[in-house]
């Protein structure tokens, strides 16, 4: 099964009033603050003896870089060191960005020896391209009116539920807005997710009596396995379940989606499974 959630986050830019000036204006009102504060660090800081620290000698051109060896020479390198980055900070589109323009210079460059360094990675490329569609998927889904049927709205919380195509299980969608929400308790919200070995205190019912990760590839990135006993139905015995969770950060969006799908495979691509 899948299931997601959606975190939209406003903020507030508080201008403060540095506190030399709000005491000033409170001791002298209507008399403007005069008084410069001296930089932290100095231009040319002084040695121990007092002298100042001659110029820097001028770069010779032994010293000069070899423009033929810098970085902008490996642009592949590059792109695949921010692709690695983006990945591993969960920015799902700026890594499909990323995966374009190595295609493009692949093709640009059908014939050079450099297209090679492409071939460890493309496992990752197909897995950016992959996942970037699942997410927009999945934001369409959040946000269109497309089949959905609203099924109840109270206490500030809206559901919506949509028969799937081929299959005996609804989708359900289910909307809420938290008011006097600040950043920390943001994060405190995501950390329900990230913090893995806590989640047995807080899943609904007391169901899960354990979780552990097999896997933490990247930083929103994780496979789980949860072990699931239902006390209320004795015939039923004990069973677990391994979960792929991913987080994905859209800074475009002031959003954060986490999405969870269970491994029905015996293999991952990423740990052995149990």
């Amino acid at each position: 099964t899948d299931s997601w959630l959606f975190l939209h986050y406003h903020h507030r830019t508080m201008t403060k009033t540095p506190r030399h000036q709000a005491k000033h204006t409170a001791d002298h009102p209507g008399t403007p603050l005069k008084k410069s504060f001296p930089s932290f660090k100095r231009k040319n800081p002084r040695r121990a003896d007092g002298d100042v620290p001659p110029p820097p000698t001028p770069a010779t051109s032994a010293d000069a870089p070899n423009n033929d060896t810098s970085s902008s020479a490996n642009p592949i390198d590059d792109l695949i060191s921010e692709l690695k980055e983006h990945m591993n900070q969960g920015r799902i589109f700026d890594a499909r960005t990323v995966v374009h323009k190595l295609q493009d210079a692949e093709k640009e460059q059908l014939h050079c020896p450099t297209t090679t360094k492409l071939d460890p990675i493309r496992p990752l490329m197909s897995e950016v391209l992959t996942q970037s569609t699942h997410v927009e998927d999945l934001l369409h889904d959040l946000h269109s009116n497309d089949n959905w049927t609203l099924a109840k709205e109270k206490a500030g919380v809206t559901v919506h539920y949509r028969r799937e195509e081929n299959s005996p299980i609804h989708l359900v969608r289910a909307q809420a807005t938290f008011t006097k929400f600040v950043p920390k308790d943001f994060v405190r919200l995501c950390s329900l997710f990230v913090e893995t070995e806590c989640m047995p205190l807080w899943f609904p019912g007391g169901i899960m009596r354990k979780a552990n990760v097999l896997s933490w590839h990247s930083k929103y990135s994780k496979v789980i396995q949860l072990h699931i006993a239902l006390q209320l139905l004795p015939m039923l015995s004990s069973r677990d379940a391994v979960v792929y969770g991913n987080g994905y950060h859209l800074p475009d969006r002031n959003a954060f989606l986490i999405s969870s799908k269970s491994i029905l495979e015996d293999t991952c691509r990423y740990c052995d499974i149990p």
